[in-house]
């Protein structure tokens, strides 16, 4: 009996040292800022990129958006749309990296609003610049 239990145990050692490294990760955007946003990820290490369209989402009721992309570094442009169509007075100025190596939410606040803690280790709170 203790031998089969430390076969399978040494069985699912190899089989994890064994797994391919790629993947795909769920990315979740959970859009509070009171705007439309379309996201750009461009893949550093992957040679994918993505665009996100986000849909309205505010404070008292968050849009949740979720994403299967593959495990990789990225680079992340943020753009607000202003719920009649123009751009938003938000605005991120350049590209900021981001690890999506493994399940992250991605949080989008508010212009003015500042995010008061970090937040759990999978999560990122992201807040725009005003113009």
């Amino acid at each position: 009996m203790k031998r089969t239990i430390w076969t399978l145990v040494l069985l699912s050692l190899v089989g994890l040292a064994l797994a391919p490294a790629g993947g795909v990760i769920r990315f979740t955007v959970i859009n509070k800022s009171g705007d439309k946003l379309i996201l750009w990820l461009q893949g550093i290490d992957v040679k994918e990129d993505f665009v996100f369209n986000v849909a309205l989402g505010d404070r008292s009721f968050p849009f949740v958006a979720e994403y299967t992309i593959p495990r990789s570094d990225y680079l992340l442009k943020v753009t607000y749309v202003d719920p009649q169509g123009g751009l938003s007075t938000c605005v991120q100025p350049k590209a900021r990296k981001i690890d999506l190596n493994h399940q992250t939410r991605l949080v989008i606040a508010e212009c003015v609003r500042v995010p008061t803690r970090k937040g759990e280790t999978t999560m990122i709170k992201f807040r725009p610049q005003p113009r």
